[in-house]
């Protein structure tokens, strides 16, 4: 399903402000990368709609949000993007440093749920990689890796499939809510692009 709804640009510099703010003021890339797809899963299955409303995409070392990975590689499509971002963050090769206090009137009370639900879950997890390689948005293009392949979009619905009983850390869902779930997506993003007609 593509749902053609736009990145929130300052909404994900600050979950990685945020983040890099919760570890002391800095964050490496990887993990910051890991905790917003927890967050953002977490937050679709509860409330039905991402955090950040970025692209996933399965990567080697898991799930990938394409467009907040660009803000953590200095990668911006504006002059406007990069001084928000750089009065927020600074970045290196690896790490995501917090250069100014969080903006927390970006994010709902969801958001702010979500980002402290993860961080509390598994914000000093070891190996974070290798816990994502378990869910299902991943595991579904496991083989595409070994065959050479290095990414694979993510579908939206993808993160509504259950994790493994003893690493879901988000209400399990059933077939009738996985449809509920869908509709509501399918219904948000029609009225996005009423909008911009």
């Amino acid at each position: 399903m593509n749902l053609n709804i736009p990145f929130e640009f300052k909404k994900s510099t600050q979950a990685l402000n945020y983040l890099a703010h919760l570890n002391h003021g800095s964050i490496s890339k990887l993990r910051a990368m890991k905790l917003i797809f927890f967050a953002d899963r977490f937050h679709l299955r509860k409330y039905g709609r991402f955090i950040t409303n970025a692209n996933y995409v399965a990567m080697k070392l898991g799930p990938v949000p394409s467009e907040v990975l660009n803000i953590a590689d200095s990668n911006f499509d504006t002059v406007a993007e990069r001084e928000y971002a750089n009065t927020f963050i600074s970045t290196s090769n690896t790490n995501i440093k917090t250069v100014n206090k969080v903006q927390t009137e970006v994010f709902s009370e969801t958001d702010r749920e979500a980002l402290l639900y993860v961080w509390k879950k598994f914000g000093h997890c070891t190996r974070l990689p290798d816990l994502t390689h378990r869910f299902p948005e991943w595991r579904k293009h496991e083989a595409d890796f070994k065959s050479g392949i290095k990414r694979k979009h993510i579908k939206i619905e993808d993160f509504l499939e259950n994790a493994p009983d003893d690493l879901e850390y988000c209400p399990k869902l059933s077939e009738d809510d996985k449809s509920l779930l869908l509709e509501q997506i399918r219904y948000a993003a029609s009225i996005y692009a009423s909008f911009r007609r």
